[in-house]
């Protein structure tokens, strides 16, 4: 049994997600193969049944080299807009620049994170953080709200089964019963393995609004883990991979 896993120019692991992967893999047994460009993964043997572990554009990638579909986007889902508490839309980068009367917003791109790096619109100053993107790009805008306090939750085959802090107080954890309510809503459409990043959202006097609300979900093929131990990862990388290459 193989797995890649990518690895950077230095030979180093590229993040800690890569290194925590890669050394419960190799305690089940699996073969290591590093990579560093994913165009080679077929010269060393990609097939349907080798998991492959990386950034988003890699495992895409990799996914494009077996002629197998790419997975949706699932930022906010519509099962679980009850529990954002802000207006959520997409648009156009042109759009939002011309909607300027909508400010402030946040913005991130729709379908590849990679473009540029999600904000808030406050000033036209603002858009030069996307000021070499082009202005066709889908994004999804978001009222801005206050979160302190978030947490990843770990979902499994419908199940909860592990929740990280990732960013702001210490004070803070979620509603679980509230928790369980979305990964209930997803559940007829969620991918197998995936993550419900919840926050409480502070209203403008710094008092608590809503103390479970949604912040994102993302997709478990190239996940950030936040301290999620390797096993629990590794179970989710090995699900998702079989769920996409069926």
């Amino acid at each position: 049994m193989k797995v890649f896993i990518h690895k950077n120019k230095e030979g180093e692991w590229t993040n800690v997600n890569n290194f925590s992967a890669m050394t419960w893999f190799k305690e089940m047994g699996y073969e290591i193969v590093p990579f560093t460009d994913v165009q080679d993964l077929p010269a060393l043997g990609l097939t349907r049944e080798t998991p492959v572990v990386g950034g988003i554009s890699n495992v895409l990638t990799a996914l494009d080299l077996l002629g197998i579909e790419r997975p949706k986007m699932i930022d906010i889902p519509e099962e679980l807009t009850p529990w954002t508490y802000r207006k959520i839309w997409t648009s156009t980068l042109e759009q939002v620049k011309r909607d300027e009367h909508l400010w402030p917003v946040f913005v991130k791109p729709l379908k590849d994170h990679k473009i540029f790096t999600g904000f808030v619109l406050k000033t036209f100053a603002d858009l030069f953080k996307c000021l070499a993107i082009p202005e066709t790009t889908e994004v999804l805008v978001s009222e801005p709200v206050k979160f302190d306090g978030e947490y990843r939750c770990f979902i499994l085959n419908n199940e909860v089964i592990d929740l990280r802090r990732y960013n702001g107080s210490l004070d803070y954890y979620p509603d679980m019963q509230v928790v369980n309510e979305m990964t209930k809503a997803f559940s007829k459409e969620a991918p197998c393995a995936y993550s419900l990043d919840v926050g409480r959202i502070l209203d403008a006097d710094g008092k608590t609004c809503h103390n479970t609300a949604l912040v994102e979900v993302n997709d478990s093929y190239a996940l950030g883990i936040y301290g999620l131990p390797a096993y629990k990862q590794v179970k989710m990388i090995i699900a998702r991979w079989k769920e996409m290459t069926k």
